[in-house]
């Protein structure tokens, strides 16, 4: 239709997740698995003149050199970095926390199941510099800080989301969208290791991509915006760059 509308899919993300990871030889790609919830907001009809068509969000990633007014951003410590032992290949590592925060089903499941899944995640992107027990921290730390900030929240993980921006049909992917009854919060996951003056100008070049992002849920829901959040769990806090930047939805 031509109306505004939230398309839900309820489907065994979890499920389907820990059976692609089950196998050695076979990398989790988060293209393979199926998504719990889809939000989509009207597309435009006609492309914008001397504009493409299609974009994503994160083609709208800011410079990190930019000038970056660190007041603006509100910092939140989840507790000590998470430590190497060597040195890893930092994209490998990323893709490895990226699938363990999607398919870890929290605390409520036993540990020797999380363990085993940290295990095979970390085996397949062959990362040997990052222990087990660690990712099982990194999903602890952040599940902690979503339920001391947004009480009785609903997660939802690799949620799509399409919609127009500015005369452009756009999509893309959220990595945890935060939904509560006062609104919703967008989170992402980038594991930059760097030092502080490096990680918060890095985090704050993110802020547009996340906005882009929180207009066109918040357009889809009618929910206002919560906060937009970078975690970096290599570093172990969360970067509140709600302040930074904005992108207009039309």
């Amino acid at each position: 239709g031509q109306g505004e509308h939230i398309l839900w899919v309820e489907n065994s993300f979890h499920t389907v997740a820990v059976e692609l990871m089950g196998h050695s030889d076979t990398k989790f790609h988060l293209s393979d698995v199926q998504y719990r919830a889809s939000y989509a907001v009207p597309a435009v009809s006609e492309p914008v003149q001397g504009r493409q068509l299609h974009t994503q969000p994160s083609d709208k990633r800011g410079d990190a050199k930019d000038n970056v007014n660190v007041a603006s951003i509100r910092v939140h410590s989840l507790g000590a970095r998470l430590p190497f032992s060597g040195i890893p290949d930092m994209v490998d590592v990323g893709d490895a926390v990226h699938a363990f925060m999607v398919a870890d089903p929290g605390k409520s499941a036993p540990f020797t199941e999380r363990m085993q899944l940290a295990e095979r995640v970390l085996f397949n992107w062959n990362v040997n510099q990052l222990a087990p027990k660690d990712l099982l921290a990194a999903s602890d730390r952040l599940a902690e800080f979503v339920m001391r900030n947004f009480e009785s929240a609903t997660i939802r993980k690799e949620c799509p989301i399409f919609g127009n921006v500015d005369g452009q049909r756009t999509h893309g992917r959220i990595d945890v969208l935060i939904e509560t009854r006062r609104g919703l919060a967008i989170l992402d996951h980038k594991t930059f290791p760097g030092s502080y003056d490096q990680w918060i100008a890095r985090a704050a070049s993110y802020a547009p991509q996340l906005s882009i992002y929180a207009d066109l849920a918040c357009k889809a829901t009618g929910l206002p915006l919560l906060g937009l959040l970078v975690h970096l769990p290599i570093i172990g806090v969360v970067a509140d760059v709600t302040n930074v930047g904005s992108q207009r939805v039309s």
